[in-house]
């Protein structure tokens, strides 16, 4: 992820799942803790070490997993 100094957050799917009144948005998850970190103190959402737990903890219906891999 790199820093655009242009935009106060990074342009991500984040932003438009918060506006959508239809979706909550539970938690975040990336291979990189610190990345998960970064998005859980910027978009003021819960971050986890694994994917596992984000699943179990927040009973999810739908995931959306965003990778460049």
């Amino acid at each position: 992820m790199k820093k655009d100094f242009r935009r106060i957050k990074p342009a991500t799917h984040i932003g438009a799942i918060k506006k959508n009144p239809n979706f909550k948005l539970c938690g975040v998850y990336d291979l990189d803790n610190s990345k998960s970190k970064y998005f859980e103190k910027i978009f003021n959402v819960k971050s986890y070490y694994n994917l596992n737990d984000l699943l179990n903890s927040t009973k999810s219906r739908i995931c959306c997993s965003c990778s460049t891999l």
